[in-house]
């Protein structure tokens, strides 16, 4: 049996682990800080914020629940009706504008004091304020404004904010606070005297408020829940004082319950008002009657009635009765009518006497146009009347007036075809009776109103006694279960505050991160560089600041030198693997200030120190750099002279050791890019390849001039240096492009000035600029001005 070769998995590839260990390594200083500064900044400022206390109380909603009072014409007819019963309503009527700003009108909250501390300020109510503040006039601009007071050795110092500027009056003792945009004194709390405050250490601030200002503020902040399976309403506020946070749920209970009782008390005002002018009228009227029986009994004898005279009398007064309730109906369907005629512009009922005894259709009428008044009213303390809901509830109440309107017009007909038939029955028992005296019949009428308006009278009686009761037993609409009081601190909840700004500082650390991985991400080693592209990497250099002496046995043994070593026996691997020669090296790279010129001459000196015969030539005819590496003061002769012919080679290089030459540039030309393209440009390469074992070729930068390009065909071996300063992967894409252009066989990348990251770098987008310009008099010589970058006249 065959055992299976063991498989090692790697959950993360090696790549992958060096590019999060790179972006650890680069970002761990942000990573450290940011965060930490994220929550010490979080703390500053959640310590800086006040406490917050929260007040709640508990009110039982219970509605209408007034019993019916019996009665011969009836009870309340208003019992039925069951006011606000939608927990919305009640929640729109507590934090309504017009009752918070009857809570305000109630308590003392026009200025707001602060002690003002060396980080945070403390509201000061109402106990530990140390003064009073009476207002008598303020501009509207400092409605809400801190206004600062310290107390000096001689005066009340006042500071404020003017027009963005800091404005500081002095004020005696003992006086008024006159300044220009406000007035008001100063009272101390208890026995002592303004005087007393001299030198007091502390500095208090004070905020002038306006109503409206106020009643937006509490609205804003008080929150009321409601219960509607058990109609429980909890109405709570969070303030900075937890006293005044009491002060104002409580207050706010006493103007709740007035508002609930309103409307019984003002109907039942109305209703005792209409029964009082009744019973005034009515008592007139028994007197006027007593006064005439006795007139008539003084005057003429009084005969006795029979038994059936007497019959008839108690009919006719049974059936007047009657016709004196039909009355008092019709007066009530009339008094209704006038009233639904305006109940546009009323927001209450009428009063229950208006309201025929035992119609059921004519109570749930009303009632439901009670509760259409009702719900506008409560509409309108929080909207207009151009609200949908306000126009909607308008409709409503329109189609319910009508249907009203119609049903008590068809109701006084049929009262009166009742009275009609009623008056016939009087007149014809009035007939039987007829056979009496004069004077007997007139007192026979007389005692027979008489008797009805006794009826009538006991009946008002009953009925104001009734209202006097139902308005001694008028109560709020509600029940307080739990007074006001403090649930604790609510905020700020320091601890999240805390967490939200690391959060905060993390998620930056995360977004520099991620801009410098995408944006500004520099590749940093050789391995990186190989993990990014597919192209030959023949070495990488470790950055140092000068050009090091090949003669130094130290320096041959450091780290630069076997780097270069290595990037020589690189050369000679990429010279067989792509079946070429290694005599003609050119090196260049992308932008200025890669480290190319560095590059050409470490390898010539490598070549010639190993005994080979080496020539540098520098075709930088723009900006060249090869005479300053080694050292040479003049730049006289040289390429551009032999080019055009004005000197031969072997007047132009210079000797640095028996093995190595230089060929500086020369005089810059007018016209470099055209000199490399000349004939003679190839015929002195070839004669430096039979003259030297190596010919290493210093070539400008690909990405402003196209010299490099023209030799790169030529050359055995090309060279792109890139800098580990400028190695991006922007920069790498374009390398590669020149690379794939050129032949990528015998073309490698020297990553040039390895850096050693550090903890503390911050590196910012590398911009590259690169020209040239150049102008010249043309005579026996060449003058040239060139630079590289922004030309400067």
């Amino acid at each position: 049996m065959q055992t299976q070769p063991l498989v090692k998995y790697q959950i993360i590839p090696p790549q992958q682990q060096r590019l999060v260990l790179k972006l650890l390594r680069k970002n761990l200083l942000f990573l450290l800080l940011i965060p930490a500064a994220g929550a010490f900044f979080g703390f500053y400022k959640a310590y800086r914020i006040p406490n917050v206390y929260k007040a709640q109380s508990q009110f039982l909603y219970k509605g209408d629940q007034s019993d019916m009072l019996g009665g011969k014409y009836g009870g309340n007819p208003y019992a039925m009706y069951r006011g606000f019963t939608d927990g919305e309503n009640q929640k729109r009527i507590l934090k309504s504008h017009d009752l918070i700003g009857d809570v305000i009108d109630r308590l003392d909250f026009q200025v707001t004091y602060y002690l003002v501390g060396r980080i945070r300020k403390t509201i000061q109510y109402p106990d530990a304020r140390a003064f009073k503040i009476e207002v008598d006039s303020i501009f509207p601009e400092m409605v809400g404004r801190p206004i600062g007071i310290e107390f000096g050795e001689q005066n009340i110092n006042i500071s404020y904010t003017w027009d963005r500027e800091e404005v500081i009056e002095q004020f005696p003792y003992n006086e008024y606070i006159q300044s220009k945009r406000f007035i008001f004194s100063i009272t101390p709390y208890g026995s002592r005297s303004i005087s007393e405050f001299k030198n007091w250490p502390s500095k208090y601030e004070v905020v002038i408020n306006s109503r409206e200002r106020l009643i937006n503020q509490f609205r804003s902040k008080l929150q009321v829940d409601i219960d509607n399976k058990t109609t429980i309403i909890t109405p709570s506020i969070s303030d900075q004082s937890v006293d005044r946070a009491v002060d104002f749920l409580d207050t706010l209970a006493v103007v709740y319950a007035k508002f609930t009782t309103r409307q019984k008390r003002e109907e039942n005002k109305r209703s005792l008002e209409f029964i009082e002018s009744q019973i005034a009228s009515v008592t007139e009227s028994i007197n006027q009657s007593e006064y005439e029986v006795e007139g008539v009994k003084n005057s003429n004898s009084i005969i006795n009635l029979s038994a059936e005279q007497s019959r008839y009398n108690e009919k006719l007064v049974e059936y007047q009765d009657e016709v004196l309730r039909l009355d008092m109906e019709l007066n009530k369907l009339k008094q209704l009518k006038n009233y639904l005629d305006e109940a546009s512009e009323k927001n209450f009922m009428p009063p229950s006497v208006y309201i025929p005894e035992q119609d059921a259709f004519l109570q749930e009428k009303l009632s439901q146009l009670y509760e259409v008044i009702q719900q506008r009213e409560t509409d309108l303390l929080s909207a207009t009347t151009e609200n949908p809901r306000v126009k909607q509830n308008e409709q409503i109440f329109q189609k319910i007036r009508a249907e009203l309107l119609e049903y008590i017009n068809k109701s006084e007909k049929a009262l009166k075809e009742s009275r009609n038939q009623i008056q016939r029955m009087i007149r014809r028992y009035e007939g039987n009776l007829k056979a009496l005296p004069q004077s007997q019949r007139e007192i026979l009428n007389i005692e027979r109103r008489i008797a009805v308006n006794e009826k009538l009278y006991n009946y008002l009686l009953e009925q104001r006694a009734t209202k006097i009761i139902e308005g001694a037993s008028i109560s709020p609409e509600f029940e307080i279960l739990d007074s006001a009081r403090s649930y604790g601190i609510i905020g700020p909840n320091r601890k999240k505050m805390i967490q939200d700004n690391f959060l905060i500082g993390l998620g930056i650390v995360i977004a520099i991160g991620a801009i410098r991985f995408f944006f500004l991400d520099r590749i940093e080693s050789v391995q990186e560089l190989k993990d990014n592209t597919n192209k030959n990497v023949i070495v990488g250099i470790p950055k140092f600041t000068e050009m090091k002496d090949f003669n130094d046995p130290e320096y041959l043994n450091s780290d630069q030198a076997f780097a270069l070593r290595k990037l020589r026996t690189g050369i000679q691997f990429m010279a067989s693997s792509s079946n070429r020669d290694q005599k003609l090296l050119l090196v260049t790279s992308m932008y200025p200030s890669e480290g190319k010129t560095f590059v050409s001459s470490s390898l010539g000196n490598l070549h010639s120190l190993s005994g080979k015969r080496v020539v540098i030539v520098d075709f930088d005819l723009h900006k060249p750099n090869l005479h300053k590496q080694f050292g040479l003061d003049k730049n006289i002769a040289g390429l551009s002279m032999v080019l055009t012919g004005h000197s031969s080679y072997e007047e132009s290089y210079q000797e640095i050791n028996e093995n190595l030459h230089i060929l500086t540039s020369g005089p810059l030309p007018p016209n470099p890019s055209e000199l490399v393209i000349r004939e003679e440009t190839i015929a002195l390469i070839e004669k430096l390849k039979g003259l030297y074992d190596v010919v290493i070729l210093d070539t400008p930068p690909v990405a402003p001039v196209t010299d490099a390009k023209v030799l790169m065909k030529i050359a055995d071996i090309n060279m792109v240096v890139m800098n580990g300063k400028h190695a991006t992967r922007r920069n790498l894409g374009l390398v590669e492009d020149l690379v794939e252009e050129v032949g990528s066989g015998h073309t490698g990348i020297v990553f040039n000035a390895i850096r050693t990251p550090m903890l503390m770098a911050l590196y910012g987008k590398y911009a590259y600029k690169y020209g040239y310009n150049y102008g010249y008099n043309y005579g026996y010589a060449y003058e040239y001005q060139y630079r590289y970058g922004k030309t400067k006249k």
